[in-house]
């Protein structure tokens, strides 16, 4: 029995050898297994901001040309102008009365419509209907299409009406009822939601 228990603490002893430098090597490695981890991590974010930072400066150029060609174009007058889009409607509806005032047609009513996103443009609008004999309505039409701010003729429709008296608008024989919307591209600052 005497050789039994020198044996069981001579087997004990060499686990007991084996396992602490193990354990050591453990607890040593661990802690730098982890860092090393987190290196790995934070190497993995720095090459994706760089990427991200990398495509924006090629992009930089690109978005420089188009913030020269906005600019121009809002000093050409291609753009409804305005610090509010409430300013920017109340443009184009002056400039629609103006214009029809300038070719003799005779609003009944404009109304703003909702503004809308195209292609990367703010477009503003207006609902007009009015009476006109046909040519002042081709004047007035090419007018509309023609002037700065560049605006766009949609939706047009056109119907005669008899000659009378229509709500409270006097109408002559050939006279035509048009109704149509007309869109323009209006300058967007960058505090307005898109």
């Amino acid at each position: 029995m005497s050789t039994a228990i020198p044996r069981l603490l001579r087997r004990i002893a060499a686990l007991l050898l084996l396992a602490v430098p193990v354990a050591a090597a453990a607890a040593v490695w661990t802690p730098y297994a982890g860092y090393i981890a987190g290196l790995k991590d934070d190497i993995a974010q720095q090459r994706t901001l760089k990427g991200r930072l990398g495509q924006i400066a090629a992009e930089e150029p690109d978005a420089v040309a188009l913030e020269r060609r906005s600019r121009v174009a809002n000093e050409e007058g291609l753009f409804v102008g305005g610090d509010s889009e409430a300013i920017r409607n109340a443009k184009l509806q002056a400039l629609l009365t103006e214009l029809a005032t300038q070719q003799g047609v005779q609003i009944r009513s404009l109304r703003n419509l909702t503004a809308e996103q195209r292609d990367g443009m703010k477009l503003i609008g207006a609902e007009l209907q009015l009476f006109a004999p046909l040519e002042k309505l081709q004047k007035f039409l090419l007018s509309v299409e023609q002037a700065r701010p560049v605006m766009m003729i949609t939706s047009l429709y056109v119907t005669p009406i008899p000659a009378g008296i229509v709500g409270s608008a006097e109408t002559k024989a050939g006279t035509l009822e048009a109704r149509f919307n007309v869109a323009a591209a209006a300058t967007q600052h960058k505090k307005e939601p898109q």
